[in-house]
């Protein structure tokens, strides 16, 4: 394939497993203890950490796949002319700006400076855009 190294394709963007248990919130958290309020708090927040860590995942993924379909022309063979013309369907709704930003995080981290994409984890992705700019 063209320029993509083949330890591109290996790259660990896959986020990990969703939890297999999802939090019961009771349906009247006032009549909750500060006790059990506090409990249900810290385990609601222990949840939004984890799922956060996994969108950031997914975005690597995206920016992984995008860059390999760009780059390997793949979208001819989905029957688009261009990259942008592929990407600009509804379904897969992800804008220019958007799509372009997510393959630079992937170019630059995982592909340039050959960083472990666990490390990567749990930083929002914009924050990585904006440093790979420098």
């Amino acid at each position: 394939m063209s320029d993509i190294p083949s330890d591109a394709f290996d790259a660990e963007v896959v986020p990990p497993e969703e939890s297999a248990v999802v939090l019961k919130v009771p349906s009247d958290i006032a009549l909750l203890s500060d006790e059990d309020k506090a409990g249900v708090g810290f385990e609601l927040e222990k949840q939004i950490l984890d799922d956060s860590q996994q969108v950031m995942a997914r975005y690597l993924r995206i920016g992984r796949n995008l860059h390999i379909v760009s780059k390997n022309h793949l979208y001819k063979q989905l029957g688009h002319e261009s990259f942008d013309e592929w990407r600009a369907q509804p379904e897969l709704n992800v804008s220019r700006a958007t799509a372009y930003a997510l393959m630079k995080v992937f170019e630059v981290f995982v592909e340039r400076l050959k960083v472990d994409v666990k490390q990567l984890e749990g930083v929002d992705w914009t924050k990585l855009y904006a440093v790979s700019q420098f």
